[in-house]
């Protein structure tokens, strides 16, 4: 398929391309685009500065290319006519129209791409583009610039030179022209056949006396390791001058010289330096230039790979061997299955992405409106886009002019590169098998290798998987004294038989769906072989449809293929073990796969728990707890799990790493991943337990939490949910990671004091007159900003951060009393909102305002502990929790204990509670309270009994406190009860968590709408677009019934249908949808939805089939507030 299509000014013709597989049936898409030519060359300007210097010499590069970027050919090239215009007057010097008319438009809203290496000199208001685009500046006719045939009384102001230059063999033309003293504006006009473009230039007016500093550009990178001469020009007797050089964020060279300014480039200074130069006037005035120079940059460590072999069989011995550039070196490794490679990327870090964030170090820096001119040239501007604070007496002078022209949205104006950078640039005979094969891994192997002693080379030996197929392996290097460097080719390993036999199974499949078992035999020997195919199934979890499975004969040709058909049946939950051979006389194979067959329905679950407290005044209890799932369960999918541990954070220590059973793929949600590690670990160090297999893994599990939380800050230093691609930081959730990193630094030393302090500043900044902290961001958490006292809590949340840290609220003493003083004067006022208060309670009692013993008591006023609730609300979990970290503060820990049980109640069966804040927030409480407790050495007997008369005794002791007991069984949940009995000292908390599954009380299979009743209102309709495929329609939105404008962040959540997935390539609409996750051992699709509004909103899924199955069991969907999942 082929199709025209148009971006801008860009045409192309995207060309699709579809295969069908005879032997299996699959499909496979690629696309590919082709640019359409509207001339056969076009021509560019390249390597100029975007500021002229008055009295300098301008130079620049005139490009000439064929339409496919190669150089022209031919002998009888016509030659270029290039036009050079210098006027004594600039756009924003010309009359100006009367005030409420406007000339320049509105600068574009929307992101523009990154310049790349040969993009970067069509930046700026040195800008090449058409003459279209110079008249589309400004707008008006009576303003436009002033071209040579217009009015002689204008020629006073301009000198304009005609030339004809040849077009050499690369298509390169240097071009160098004396600029007049007056010289304001610079147009280049050239033209080659029926091509053309234009180059305006302006002045800087950085220098209030005229004197002027030059840097004068190269025209080719110089290598890294050589030595560099750069001239200096200045409009003043220049005797001796200052030099800076920075590479990636620091200065690695400094010093003063005259004359020309050599610099040995050190090997180690790449991809690019920032240099400097820099002289005070006698007057004190102070003249720089800078230049940024891309290196020819290769890195310095280098790693290379080789196979023993280019083929080998299945279950073959294979060597991998390393080969280093110096002794010392680690080697990261990676081999996976080529199947499971994509066309952009080989492995997850490569050579360019490590350049590419060492370039942004050294990226020039500007907080200047986009689009102004005006201020780009003077000694302030050029030392803050280098990123350099100056501390000086000297006339430090900075442009200030009242006029900003903006250019149009295609221009932009700040983006600034000196030069153009470097371009990135048989089997043998088979043997009849004597083993099974039974090992199909995605990824063989992700390990590394120490290369130590005097050598540089280090082997890996493994045998190969039993897939059929082609294995990638690639690797970088690391050593202390050549840094980091890649392996330039990944290096390919064929493992393959002669004759071998394929089976592909789905990821699961649903009890009582029928899947056709789809065999593919491969026959490369010379002959044709008639071969034997049969299916074994040791147990009766699957029913063959056909009958009774005899022996299947099938004849497939030499160098072809062939396939066996058969239906079976999933009659019984659970991994069912599958064995097919193939055999001939003259070959045959084996092979083991694995199918595990879920039960139909939408999996539920509940936990019910009780803390028990044994002391030596009461040693003894027995609790039961009664227990029965919904008659709508669907039989034999009910699962019991019995636990007890003698710490009240035990179980949530026992599962550190899936304390929430929800998507964590936001910036918030993955705090899950640090913030209770710091607590556990604060804890565990209160009871001076410092080491052990739960602290190393919290440690490990921070680590991980803290670097993956990095993805989501901002280049301004905020963090929000999905980083830079979000319009603005977010206010709250960077109160919670700087929270939550301040307190991470005592176990986390490699916690940035850069990142705390960036992120520190860009809060304040977010204070208002009155102490009120203020959300530019998206609504993420509904019950802290949508709320009737949105701004008491967002500024109390906001206090917090600042409160808990000492050094921190020392440092911010003003913007601490005048939050203090906003919280106050409201809590004077009233606080309606049981949420605001628990928060505002908090921060008052951290502050020690006079305050806070009243909000307390008005709190604890509100607080009414009743039995057991089926799911309460995540803000009532967080706004316990937030009142008994008060208690604790205010020194009332014991009126809180009623509300500690009340609260460890609540836990789930992985420790978490219902999101990521109402777990953090109860596990920071039950922290602290669990510190607090007598009950140092407990000594328990413990008799747990699963209600089916299974019993198991244990002991709970010091050594073991934090250990999880725990038995499982099956069925049997209706009307059912778990008992336990204790003696002795100390804290038991007892669980009983149920599992099953729940059938639909009432669905079809082509419509579904949510009840009247819901908050959330949701339709599904399917249909199909074409054979093998599916697409869903979901529509959904706040229902009239729901007290909110809009919720924050909320998730859609798709079962799939057996068999099918996301099609590949999907994309959704980003203002809706801000990331999508998949699950395919689940079946699981999670679209993150920015937010849910009163209005309708509707997102396409387009779904393909990648197994044949039949009586396919029903999906479900599901969409709930994140922050509130029992809003669903």
């Amino acid at each position: 398929m082929m199709r025209f299509m148009s971006d801008y000014r860009e045409e192309y013709v995207e060309i699709q391309a579809r295969v069908t597989e005879s032997t299996t049936g699959l499909q496979y898409n690629s696309s590919v685009t082709v640019d359409l030519a509207e001339h056969l060359y076009k021509i560019s300007f390249v390597g100029h500065r975007n500021l002229l210097r008055p009295g300098s010499t301008f130079h620049t590069l005139l490009k000439v290319q064929r339409f496919d970027g190669a150089p022209p050919h031919g002998s009888d090239l016509p030659k270029v006519q290039v036009s050079v215009l210098q006027q004594k007057s600039t756009p924003w010097s010309w009359d100006q129209p009367p005030p409420d008319y406007q000339i320049f438009p509105e600068p574009r809203p929307e992101p523009r791409p990154e310049p790349g290496p040969d993009q970067n000199q069509n930046q700026g208001h040195g800008q090449a583009g058409t003459r279209d685009l110079v008249d589309e500046f400004f707008m008006l006719d009576e303003y436009q610039y002033q071209s040579q045939d217009q009015d002689q009384d204008q020629d006073q102001d301009q000198d304009q030179e005609q030339m004809e230059l040849t077009v050499p063999e690369d298509g390169i033309i240097p071009l160098s022209i004396e600029l007049r003293d007056d010289t304001e504006t610079l147009i280049i006009d050239a033209s080659f056949q029926d091509s053309s473009e234009s180059l305006m230039v302006h002045s800087s007016h950085s220098s209030p006396s005229g004197s002027y500093l030059e840097i004068l550009p190269l025209h080719s990178p110089p290598q890294a390791g050589s030595s560099v001469t750069l001239k200096i020009w200045s409009s003043f007797e220049l005797d001796k001058y200052n030099y800076l050089v920075k590479c990636r964020g620091q200065v690695v060279s400094a010093g003063s010289s005259s004359g020309d300014l050599v610099l040995d480039l050190d090997s180690s200074w790449t991809p690019s330096v920032l240099v400097l130069v820099f002289v005070v006037l006698p007057d004190g005035e102070i003249v720089m230039d800078r230049l940024q120079l891309h290196l020819q940059h290769s890195l310095r460590n280098h790693v290379s790979l080789s196979w023993s072999a280019h083929t080998l069989k299945p279950h073959e011995g294979a060597t991998l061997t390393a080969n280093v550039s110096e002794p010392n070196s680690l080697v990261a490794i990676l081999v996976v299955d080529m199947a499971t490679v994509t066309d952009s990327a080989h492995h997850d870090i490569t050579r360019l992405q490590v350049l590419q964030e060492m370039d942004k170090l050294d990226a020039l820096q500007t907080e200047l409106p986009e689009g102004n001119v005006m201020q780009m040239g003077d000694a302030h501007s050029l030392f803050t886009e280098c990123g350099l604070l100056v501390l000086t007496d000297a006339s430090y002078h900075q442009v200030h002019n009242p006029l900003m022209p903006f250019l149009p949205g295609e221009l932009p104006l700040l983006a600034v590169l000196d030069h153009p950078g470097p371009e990135q640039t048989g089997p043998g005979q088979t043997q009849k098998p004597e083993r099974m094969r039974t090992h199909f891994p995605k990824t063989w192997i992700w390990t590394d290798l120490w290369v130590t002693g005097n050598t540089t080379t280090a082997e890996l030996s493994s045998l190969t998987p039993d897939s059929i197929t082609s294995w990638i392996a690639t690797a970088f290097v690391m050593s202390p004294s050549l840094g980091i460097g890649f392996v330039d080719l990944p290096v390919e390993l064929t493992v393959f038989q002669d004759f071998f036999l394929s089976l592909n199974l789905p990821s699961f499949v649903v009890r009582g769906e029928d899947l056709l078992l789809e065999i593919h035999l491969y026959n490369y020997k010379p002959q044709d072989l008639t071969v034997d195919v049969s299916v074994e199934n040791s147990s009766a979890a699957l029913e063959f449809l056909s009958g009774s499975v005899e022996v299947r004969s099938v004849l497939v040709k030499h160098r072809g293929a062939a396939s066996v058909l058969i239906p079976v049946r999933a009659l019984s939950v659970g991994d069912v073990e599958l064995i097919v051979k193939a055999s001939a006389p003259e070959a045959s194979d084996l092979i083991r796969r694995t199918l595990h067959v879920k039960a139909e329905g939408v999996p539920r679950s509940f936990t019910v728990s009780k803390l028990l407290v044994l002391t030596d005044l009461q040693p003894r209890a027995q609790e039961q707890i009664n227990f029965t799932v919904p008659e709508r369960s669907v039989p034999g999918s009910c699962q019991v799990y019995i636990s007890s541990v003698g710490d009240v954070l035990g179980v949530a220590m026992d599962n550190l790493d899936s304390l929430v059973q929800m998507p964590s793929g936001c910036g918030e949600q993955n705090m899950i991943n640090l913030a209770p590690m710091v607590y556990v670990l604060q804890y565990l160090q209160q009871r001076g337990e410092r080491e052990g297999r739960t602290v190393e893994r919290a440690r490990e599990l921070m680590r991980v939490g803290y670097e993956q939380e990095l993805a989501f800050l901002r280049a301004d230093g905020s963090f929000s949910a999905f980083g830079q691609s979000d319009r603005s930081g977010s206010t709250w959730l960077s109160a919670f990671v700087l929270r939550v990193f301040l307190q991470a630094r005592p176990f986390l030393p490699s916690v940035s004091s850069k990142v705390l302090r960036d992120v520190a500043l860009w809060l304040v900044a977010q204070q208002g007159p009155d102490g009120h902290f203020a959300e530019p961001g998206r609504v993420i958490h509904t019950e802290l900003i949508g709320g009737i006292n949105s701004e008491l809590s967002l500024t109390a949340y906001c206090l917090i951060a600042l409160l808990e840290d000492e050094d921190l609220r020392a440092a911010f003493q003003a913007q601490v009393s005048s939050a203090l003083m906003f919280l106050e004067n409201g809590f004077v006022g009233g606080i309606q909102s049981h949420y605001s208060l628990s928060l505002v309670s908090y921060a008052l009692s951290l502050a020690q305002s006079p305050n806070a013993d009243a909000a307390l008591d008005q709190l604890l006023q509100r607080a009414h502990v009743t039995g057991p609730a089926p799911q309460p609300l995540s803000s009532d979990l967080e706004s316990v929790g937030y009142l008994l970290l008060a208690l604790h503060r205010r020194n009332r820990p014991t009126e809180g204990l009623e509300l500690v049980q009340w609260l460890s109640r609540q836990q789930s069966g992985h420790g978490g509670f219902g999101s990521t804040q109402d777990t953090v927030v109860a596990l920071q409480a039950l922290s602290v309270y669990a510190s607090l407790s007598s009950t140092q050495d407990p000594e328990l007997r413990v008799i747990q009994d699963d209600g089916t008369g299974t019993k198991d005794s244990f002991t709970i002791d010091k050594t073991n406190r934090h250990q999880l007991h725990r038995s499982l069984r099956f069925g049997g949940c209706n009307n059912s009860f778990a008992s336990v009995e204790v003696e002795g000292r100390g804290l038991l908390l007892f669980q009983v968590n149920v599992m099953y599954n729940e059938l639909p009380d009432r669905s079809t299979r082509r419509k579904r709408f949510s009840e009247p009743n819901e908050e959330l209102f949701l339709s599904v309709v399917t249909s199909e677009s074409h054979q093998h495929s599916l697409n869903l329609t979901v529509c959904f939105k706040l229902s009239s019934s729901s007290p909110l404008s809009s919720t924050g962040m909320a998730l859609l959540d798709l079962e799939l249908l057996s068999g099918f997935s996301l099609r590949p390539q999907t994309d959704f609409d980003p203002d809706l949808v801000k990331k999508v996750e998949t699950d395919s051992a689940g079946g699981k699709l999670f679209l993150y939805i920015d937010l849910v509004t009163r209005e309708l909103q509707c997102v396409r899924i387009p779904l393909v089939q990648e197994f044949k199955l039949g009586q396919v069991k029903e999906g479900s969907v599901q969409l709930y507030d994140y922050y509130q999942p029992s809003k669903n």
